[in-house]
């Protein structure tokens, strides 16, 4: 019975829509994008069938797009896409992330699916022109909206004008308009 379940599992489980979202800035050279392009092969090669998945790359701005479709499609061009990466230029973080969020929640599936953007980055963002609060609404841990934070610098203020520590500061949803409920990670 367990291995029946084992075998059903891909057919029965909610399917997923995610974009992984790979940073190929200048600091990401070496070792660093070698294991974030690990870790999409593993993670693909991971998956089950009835997954959707999509690709973006960016260092100062997005670089490279494989638009979501089903897994069998698309496992071989983002595995192209991934080995064709080379580090270099600044961090676009949150231009990459909006793009990912946009690509999950246009694509056509089915309405359960889980959408998610995976994001593999090991820097903060330098450029680009959207900002973490054009991705996120947050709050302080003394539960005030935070009307001011860019994410390039330790910037954050509430809505009083009062600096919050970048510590402080939580995430309550997303601030881009969706179709759909999107996770990002």
């Amino acid at each position: 019975v367990a291995s029946a379940i084992d075998a059903a599992w891909d057919d029965v489980k909610r399917p997923g829509i995610v974009n992984f979202v790979v940073d190929t800035s200048g600091s990401m050279n070496g070792q660093k994008l070698k294991e974030a392009q690990l870790g999409v092969t593993q993670a693909l090669d991971g998956m089950a069938r009835n997954n959707q998945v999509g690709f973006v790359s960016f260092n100062e701005a997005v670089t490279n797009t494989v638009e979501v479709g089903p897994l069998a499609v698309n496992r071989f061009p983002v595995a192209e896409a991934l080995d064709g990466l080379r580090a270099s230029g600044g961090t676009a973080l949150f231009d990459a992330i909006k793009k990912g969020i946009e690509m999950v929640d246009s694509a056509e599936g089915d309405e359960d699916a889980i959408r998610a953007v995976v994001v593999l980055t090991d820097g903060l963002a330098n450029e680009g022109s959207t900002t973490l609060q054009d991705l996120i609404r947050m709050q302080s841990a003394a539960e005030k909206p935070i009307c001011v934070f860019t994410g390039f610098t330790d910037d954050a203020r509430d809505c009083d004008g009062a600096a919050v520590r970048e510590e402080e500061v939580i995430g309550t949803s997303l601030a881009v308009e969706t179709r759909h409920a999107v996770q990002i990670f």
